[in-house]
């Protein structure tokens, strides 16, 4: 009998500590209460117990880095002596400056982007050839109802290339070659397009100096009396060899009948 009363007072014994945690029970028949100790307001102290198993705020050994606990809105950050808490969309002078920098560019480029697009959209921009109209005129086109020049030539272009298709410009053709939209293969008649150079293939034009002496006056005009010339474009081989093609542009009398060159 006593030896089983020893052992219920063991078991009591063992278990007194979780008791007390809690805060419900006796220990040797006291009552008392568990008293935690705050240690975040001792700096370098954390919560531990001593020999006898009481707790205690324990001072940390030298040189041993606490992590703080952070809010949602904050994020941990150190310098070269310790680590912290910030607000994430601040921090120390240096790398917030990064972080602006970095959202600057960011922004730019957004903005180029976006003005690259706006310049490479559109007909008007990175037109390329589509074919030659199956109409033919002389330097004065028309398109049989009421419009004459190089509108004229559009609408026939667009007629019968869909919208969008428009007379080509000597450019036009180029960055045809150049982005391999004309090739080898690619067949293209001698036709009209428009240019620009401010010169003068025929001697003493009208007007020598208003741009109308290689478009046949924007193409309004298919006689000879003033001296204008209109430019027809090929696609041909030249005196180098009979396997290489190059673009071939060539003042045109226009009184000449040609198809014109379309783009889209």
């Amino acid at each position: 009998m006593r030896t089983k009363q020893t052992k219920t007072r063991l078991k009591a014994w063992m278990f007194a500590p979780l008791l007390v945690a809690c805060d419900t029970t006796t220990v040797g028949g006291d009552n008392g209460i568990v008293t935690v100790p705050d240690c975040t307001s001792m700096a370098g102290t954390v919560l531990s117990t001593n020999s006898s198993g009481q707790l205690v705020c324990k001072k940390l050994p030298d040189g041993t880095v606490t992590i703080p606990v952070c809010n949602a809105s904050e994020a941990l950050t150190s310098n070269s002596t310790s680590i912290s808490c910030v607000n994430k969309d601040t921090g120390d002078t240096a790398t917030q400056s990064a972080i602006d920098k970095l959202n600057r560019v960011e922004m730019l480029l957004q903005d180029y982007g976006t003005t690259y697009n706006s310049l490479n959209t559109g007909t008007g921009a990175r037109a390329v050839y589509v074919g030659a109209t199956t109409a033919t005129s002389k330097g004065r086109i028309t398109d049989g109802a009421g419009t004459f020049g190089a509108l004229a030539a559009s609408k026939i272009c667009e007629t019968q290339y869909g919208v969008g298709a428009r007379m080509c410009t000597v450019y036009d053709m180029y960055y045809s070659v150049a982005s391999y939209k004309i090739v080898d293969a690619t067949q293209v008649p001698s036709s009209w397009v428009y240019m620009q150079s401010w010169k003068v293939p025929v001697a003493n034009p009208s007007n020598p100096f208003q741009g109308l002496n290689d478009n046949c006056a924007d193409y309004i005009y298919d006689t000879a009396d003033q001296h204008w010339q209109g430019t027809a474009v090929t696609w041909a081989v030249t005196a180098l060899n009979t396997t290489n093609k190059a673009l071939h542009f060539k003042n045109t009398a226009c009184n000449v009948t040609l198809p014109t060159a379309c783009c889209k």
